[in-house]
């Protein structure tokens, strides 16, 4: 029997918004110490890898698939690759001697880059050895229609182990069920256009039932399109961190004790997350000011993704995703008042209606036409509604490992979005907050400042915050890496 499985709107929105400047994917860096699987100068044993990830896919099936389109509708939906091959998707290369961390940033530039292959599984890995000091790194990117932020992580925990183990069972078989045909994909559609009125009489039917519950969701979510209003009524001016995109990418990454940003909470105010949102405000007005530009006064604001993903979804790919958006305090030029606004402006953004808004247009999105969903944002993006995208991600607090070699740092790489030169990846690891910094490479071309401007932010909020001194002096700084192309 033949299967298929249509993409939700969202998911496929993702493909929507993929052109040749915007490679629609997401991707990270991880950083192994192979020495507990080969010694000095032995080969990495690849096949045990794609035999350990090949047992692994059982549990990732959309792994094994690539995209179709319906017929008249084109709409995508998921079918099995008949001629999945997993060497195709993940490839062992090795960098030329000596064999840098700039020459590895390099390859991961391009590796950024390059738009998956649409006839293939919509995934890809490299192994990459040859690092002067002996460690591996493995480059991965993925679809944003297959996977979210948080749906990233667990597949990268579904991926490696919390336990160092060479054991590999042998992969079970993999049989790719048939390919419909136009004449199944199209009656499909059809049974799901005449879905539609009874998917509207069993909302009528539970607004007859609980009557007040319904006039209090009716008040709640009318507050929360008037303030979809009030958002497309802010545009604001271009910054540096605006301009056309091209298909080229810079990348940087930087690592932060999240033990340190914990304290520096403790003496600040708010959470994490708020300190974050301070941080980089920060980093962007000493950026945009050594640029010359006018930060006093300046409209500044972020895309920040909020998971809608239930306790009972994790696991499961796709998408589930709300949009929100938070002014950042940039034009705020004292570093005290500037870290406190950005705790306010997150409060507010907690209570903000904006999230269930766009929850809502993804749903009528669901049972009109999907398109809607990808135009509005592509609008909202030319009407420059917000100027950066900021994700922030909880890892596993604990390390993982791939067979036995330890994973010690990984980066995330964001996608940029249209008119958008700068994305902000943020994912805590085993005590540390990872921070992934990808640039549009012909608008951000001094990436490196921006990762200094970032560094000397957190020196300056660490006094601020009065972090007590340790009798070991490294200690008492933050265990912050600064990535460069000049390191």
């Amino acid at each position: 029997m033949s299967f298929f499985e249509r993409l939700s709107a969202q998911d496929a929105a993702f493909l929507d918004f993929e052109d040749e400047n915007n490679p629609m994917h997401v991707a990270a860096l991880a950083i192994f110490d192979p020495t507990p699987v080969v010694g000095p100068g032995e080969p990495i044993p690849v096949d045990s890898i794609r035999k350990l990830i090949s047992g692994r896919l059982g549990l990732l099936p959309k792994y094994r698939q690539r995209i179709v389109r319906t017929p008249v509708s084109r709409h995508p939906v998921w079918v099995d690759d008949a001629h999945f091959d997993l060497r195709q998707l993940l490839r062992h290369v090795s960098l030329p001697r000596p064999g840098t961390w700039d020459s590895m940033v390099s390859m991961y530039e391009e590796f950024l880059s390059e738009k998956l292959d649409r006839d293939r599984p919509l995934w890809e890995l490299w192994i990459v050895e040859g690092l002067d000091d002996g460690r591996v790194a493995l480059m991965g990117k993925v679809h944003h229609c297959l996977i979210d932020g948080v749906s990233g992580v667990d597949m990268m925990m579904l991926l490696l182990g919390f336990e160092p183990s060479m054991e590999i069972p042998e992969p079970p078989s993999w049989t790719p069920r048939p390919e419909p045909n136009a004449s199944q994909l199209l009656a499909a559609q059809v049974r799901r256009t005449l879905e539609l009125p009874r998917a509207l009489v069993e909302t009528a039917r539970s607004a007859i039932e609980d009557p007040q519950a319904t006039l209090e969701e009716i008040e709640e979510r009318s507050t929360a399109l008037a303030s979809v209003g009030g958002f497309l009524s802010r545009r604001s001016r271009e910054t540096k961190l605006n301009g056309t995109l091209s298909p080229l990418r810079r990348f940087r990454g930087a690592k932060l004790s999240l033990s340190e940003v914990k304290q520096i909470r403790q003496a600040l105010g708010g959470t994490v997350n708020d300190v974050v949102v301070g941080l980089l405000s920060g980093a962007i007005r000493t950026f945009l000011k050594n640029r010359g530009e006018d930060v006093d006064g300046l409209d500044l604001r972020a895309t920040i993704p909020m998971s809608t993903r239930l306790e009972s979804e994790r696991g499961t790919l796709g998408n589930k995703l709300a949009v929100t958006a938070v002014r950042l305090p940039v034009c705020e030029p004292d570093r005290a008042r500037r870290m406190t606004t950005a705790r306010l402006a997150m409060e507010d953004l907690k209570e903000s209606k904006l999230a269930l808004a766009t929850d809502m247009l993804t749903r009528v999105a669901e049972w009109t036409t999907p398109t809607i969903l990808s135009r509005g944002v592509q609008l909202a993006l030319r009407l420059r509604l917000t100027h950066i995208m900021i994700t922030n991600i909880r890892g596993p607090a604990e390390p993982l490992y791939c067979l036995a070699a330890p994973m010690l740092e990984v980066f995330p790489a964001p996608e940029l979005w249209a008119d958008q030169a700068l994305g902000v990846g943020v994912l805590s690891y085993n005590g540390d907050l990872q921070f992934g910094f990808v640039g549009n490479r012909e608008g951000i071309e001094d990436l490196d400042d921006f990762v200094a401007a970032f560094t000397a932010e957190v020196e300056a909020v660490r006094v601020l915050a009065d972090l007590p001194k340790s009798t070991d002096g490294a200690k008492a700084r933050p265990r912050l890496k600064h990535r460069t192309a000049n390191a």
